[in-house]
């Protein structure tokens, strides 16, 4: 049984170099995501709301150690970081809302699966990037056009399948260029 593990590994990391380096990497920053707030102190991060593309919270974060810091002010960046959109542990808002936090967490179960299955570069690809944004988008749209409220959860959910897809190609695309250069 061991024997037949190993040679799983193996084969995993000989075929997919790039692929597992991308999973590492987007796993660690989607684990340093989820546990930041939890090396803080109760209560130290209480509303980070925000604009996009607008560092709004630089007087939060620079307070926080290191790598906390780092991603704090990755998401002040990338993310509206809404209170009331954003998961809240240890009396500590998230660094990114709901639904961001679901494609950082996709970008890393993409190329993790790609390291046990292959996906083909192809015109099928498209639509499977198409397939995985179509939720996002459904539930964005909805919730901007005011048709409904987004759960946390749909939040969640719609944000994994778009970025695990995102995250499958990019894996998949990696493959494909270190085949060739190979």
């Amino acid at each position: 049984m061991q024997k037949a593990s190993l040679m799983m590994v193996r084969r995993i990391v000989s075929s997919n170099r790039m692929v597992l380096v991308l999973a590492v990497v987007f796993t660690f920053f989607a684990l340093l995501l989820v546990f930041s707030p939890l090396f803080l102190q109760s209560g130290s991060v209480t509303d980070l709301s925000g604009s996009v593309g607008v560092i709004d919270n630089a007087w939060v974060w620079n307070e926080l150690p290191f790598p906390v810091s780092a991603v704090y002010a990755f998401g002040d960046v990338l993310c509206h970081q809404e209170l009331e959109r954003s998961f809240v542990l240890n009396e500590n808002q998230m660094p990114f809302c709901a639904r961001c936090m679901g494609i950082w967490i996709g970008f890393a179960v993409g190329p993790v699966l790609l390291c046990f299955f292959r996906l083909p570069v192809d015109f099928r690809l498209v639509g499977l990037l198409i397939l995985c944004c179509i939720p996002l988008g459904i539930d964005g749209f909805g919730q901007l056009f005011g048709w409904w409220a987004s759960s946390q959860a749909s939040r969640l959910v719609t944000g994994l399948f778009c970025g695990g897809g995102l995250g499958a190609i990019l894996g998949a695309v990696l493959s494909l260029s270190s085949e060739k250069k190979s």
